[in-house]
């Protein structure tokens, strides 16, 4: 496992120290770890969102699958 040296408040640290009570760590350092996992995955998270609204650009004005899907219906009736 890597070692790293983080500088935080005084309120951060007794805010760690009091979840690190509450929720059960084992450590400071797992209640650390466990906020890293959150925040990269919130950072993919982001990435996607990113992605996705990327993607959907240009698409406002295509018909929406419901859309296609009831169009095709009615074409079929009319045949």
């Amino acid at each position: 496992m890597e070692t790293i040296t983080v500088k935080t408040t005084p309120v951060l640290m007794d805010e760690l120290e009091n979840v690190v009570k509450k929720e059960h760590y084992k450590s400071k350092s797992d209640a650390i770890n466990d906020a890293i996992r959150f925040l990269v995955k919130k950072h993919k998270m982001r990435e996607i969102d990113r992605r996705i609204k990327r993607i959907r650009e240009g698409t406002e004005d295509l018909p929406s699958l419901t859309e296609a899907v009831i169009k095709s219906h009615e074409e079929d009736d009319e045949r």
